[in-house]
This record gives C-alpha cells, structure tokens and sequence, in this order.
C-alpha cells in the first residue's frame, strides 16, 4: 500500500489497485495463457522459418537454372578450344582414316604427321607416300612393284590431302555443338558436332580435350572416320626421302 501511495494516486484510486493486486490468478489460468503465447509465438516463428526456406529454396532454383545455363557454354568453349589447341601444337600426330561408302569399307590410310610438316601415308598394302614439308618434295613407293618415284609437291594435290580435314578444325571459328558424352575405349568422351563446308562433322575428346575420334560425313553416303593419337614417339625416318634398298627410282611427273 505505501508503495503504490508513493506514486502519486489518490487514496481510493490506490485502495482500488491494491485489492486488484491481492488476487492471485487460478493456476489453471496461468497455464492456458502461457500456452496460447507460447503457441502465437512458435506461429511466428515458424512463419519466418518457411518464408527463409521458401527463399532459399527459390534462390537455390535460381542458381541451379543458371549454372544448368552456363555450364553447357563453359564446357563447350574450354573443351573444344583445348581440341584445336592440340590440332595446333602436337609433335607428332598418328591417325587411320578409315573411308565408307554406305556403310560399306572402301579404303583405309594410316597417317603420321611430325611438328615439321612432313607426313607419311600409307594406303592399304599397296603405296606409302611421304611428304617432306621443307624440301617440297613427295617420294612414292609402289610396295607390290618395288618402285619409287620422287617429284614435287604442288598445290592441286591438296584436294585429296586427308590433313585437309585437321586445318579446317584448328582453324575452325563457329560454334560447337555439344553432342554429350559417350564411352570410347570404355573412357568416357565428350562430342562437338561442327558444320565443315557444309557438312555434318562429329569430334569427340577425352575429358581434358584431346582428340579421339573425327567423322565426317560427305554427300552420297561417303564417310570419313578418323582414329587420333598424339605425340606418340615416331622415328624420323619413316619421313626420310631416301630411296629404300631393293626399290627402282622412276622418274616421276613434274608438270
């Protein structure tokens, strides 16, 4: 009482108070109200907790659609310019080029290709052709005849030149579709489909880009399949332009 006269009420206006303070509440109210607080204020918070999990939710979406977006391009530009790089700067360079016509085999070359532009080409058991890129000098040998002719390069003969295919890659400036991966040699391999004088191209790489498979599909059912290896160790004369022993040099057409 002497308080709550200390702070100013009147006499009956304190009497009023003082009585009301002396109530003491049921125990049973005590409790259903501290549960109705306690429930408005697990509402509350709950609220809060599923609008941030709603948020996260949407920005987690968001991220995921923009990576699904840019992942596709990223891979695509590293990985098939990591492929032209090594059409550019391998030391030697190995492939068979195996030639179809409806599905049906017709030819195959196997190419060897060094730093130096000199290739060796070899056409079934029948030629081998070695080009020396410095000397602008081609030796042919006729396997079965035993015969050799030597004659220099010129420019019509790039027509049928097989590394024709590899410069249009190195040089090749569109875009590359990605064609999604595939197992070769049971390692996985991605695919780059690429439009090459207007027809359909497929290169498909190791995960780090380096060349595995070129198929090149021409008009009228022909196909070009290439297996690639690189840098695998060459011996230097196998681009040499000496006249094996037991061959029979000819004089070849140098018009």
């Amino acid at each position: 009482m002497t308080m709550i006269m200390n702070i100013g009420l009147s006499q009956r206006l304190s009497a009023q108070v003082a009585s009301l303070a002396a109530i003491q509440p049921a125990a049973e109210s005590v409790a259903q109200a501290q549960e109705a607080l306690a429930c408005m204020l697990a509402k509350r918070a709950t609220s809060r907790r599923m609008l941030s999990a709603r948020w996260l939710a949407a920005a987690a979406a968001c991220g995921a659609a923009v990576i699904a977006m840019v992942l596709p391009f990223f891979a695509s530009t590293v990985a098939f310019a990591d492929a032209q790089k090594h059409f550019a700067s391998f030391k030697t360079l190995s492939f068979v080029l195996n030639t179809k016509a409806q599905g049906e085999a017709i030819s195959q070359m196997k190419v060897l290709v060094d730093q130096h532009s000199n290739a060796r080409i070899e056409t079934g058991d029948d030629i081998t052709m070695v080009v020396s890129g410095s000397q602008q000098q081609i030796l042919m040998l006729f396997r079965g005849e035993h015969v050799a002719m030597r004659f220099p390069t010129r420019a019509d003969t790039a027509k049928d030149d097989p590394l024709a295919w590899i410069n249009e890659i190195r040089t090749y400036k569109q875009a590359a579709t990605s064609l999604g991966t595939r197992k070769i040699n049971g390692a996985s391999a991605l695919g780059w489909g690429l439009e090459i004088k207007g027809m359909h191209s497929e290169l498909w790489t190791d995960e780090n880009g380096l060349p595995l498979t070129l198929t090149v599909r021409q008009a009228e059912g022909v196909t070009l399949e290439f297996a690639f290896s690189f840098d695998a160790p060459l011996d230097p004369g196998l681009f040499s332009l000496e006249v094996p022993s037991g061959y029979t040099l000819k004089q070849g057409d140098d018009n």
